[in-house]
């Protein structure tokens, strides 16, 4: 699989990330439609967890600063 990604800037507080994916020929014994298939799953899930990941650390580092800027 070769893939690539791509950050876009929407605001201050926005950035869009794209990810692509293509997948070379595989010598697996599978329909190719269920092979594009679970592909696709995966790369749902995939992006599902990316987005909780940046989220969660945006919401920790945000944290962390508004108490940083009360202690002084």
């Amino acid at each position: 699989m070769v893939g690539q990604h791509k950050l876009r800037k929407i605001s201050a507080a926005q950035t869009e990330i794209a990810i692509w994916a293509q997948m070379t020929k595989l010598d697996i014994p599978l329909p190719e439609f269920l092979i594009n298939f679970t592909l696709e799953v995966i790369a749902e899930k995939t992006a599902q967890k990316m987005r909780g990941f940046i989220e969660d650390n945006y919401r920790k580092a945000r944290f962390q600063r508004e108490q940083y800027v009360k202690e002084r």
